[in-house]
């Protein structure tokens, strides 16, 4: 089966409550997915700072809060993006793809799953149906996490039905809009998040 190196990131937030496949996915978030937006100061390609893009996150629902946080290596990692030198340090049966929008209000990440490959993950904008607890992560591309820093004692896990829409992605940046819900991942009555956002991060290698 392949390997996802960026599933070990966050599989706490996502699998604990997963179960086994299904074929009908459950409601979708009651938030659309938003319209992309250019983070002021980004500029593909270039340096340190603004230059490197941002994400911005809103959540609603059992919770309130957003945030922004900055590009960097630490918030993107694309494998058209690697050198050849660093390409070659990744497993042959492994696609790398993680986006991060972490800051110290929360953490919402995405990244390759088991079906991700240079097929299924073009170099070109996309849409992505998200997997969740429900259906499982099993045969999904791209799979999602959500953690909300004040909660000591709620794990989130995401809910069917969320998307991940690429808008643009090439050598030099990659954005999009998302949207999903999350609850409980033991099936506590702590309410549903509702989380949406967008991001443009330029290539920081």
């Amino acid at each position: 089966m392949k390997r996802s190196l960026a599933m070990l990131l966050f599989v706490a937030l996502v699998s604990a409550g997963c179960g086994g496949s299904s074929d009908e996915a459950s409601a979708g978030p009651t938030a659309a997915v938003p319209e992309a937006t250019e983070p002021a100061g980004a500029t593909p390609g270039g340096g340190g700072g603004a230059a490197l893009g941002s994400c911005h996150v809103d959540v609603t629902g059992a919770r309130t809060l957003s945030w922004d946080s900055p590009g960097g290596m630490a918030a993107v990692g694309v494998q058209y993006w690697l050198s050849e030198q660093a390409l070659a340090t990744v497993p042959a049966d492994t696609f790398f793809l993680i986006v991060n929008c972490n800051s110290d209000s929360g953490l919402v990440t995405f990244a390759a799953g088991d079906a991700a490959s240079t097929d299924t993950v073009p170099l070109a904008p996309a849409r992505y149906d998200l997997p969740g607890r429900t259906s499982g992560l099993a045969g999904s591309v791209i799979v999602a996490g959500v953690n909300v820093t004040e909660d000591d004692e709620v794990l989130w896990g995401i809910n069917d039905g969320g998307v991940l829409e690429i808008t643009a992605f090439d050598d030099r940046h990659i954005t999009g809009t998302f949207a999903f819900t999350a609850g409980d991942v033991f099936g506590a009555d702590d309410g549903e998040l509702i989380v949406t956002g967008s991001f443009d991060y330029a290539n920081p290698n």
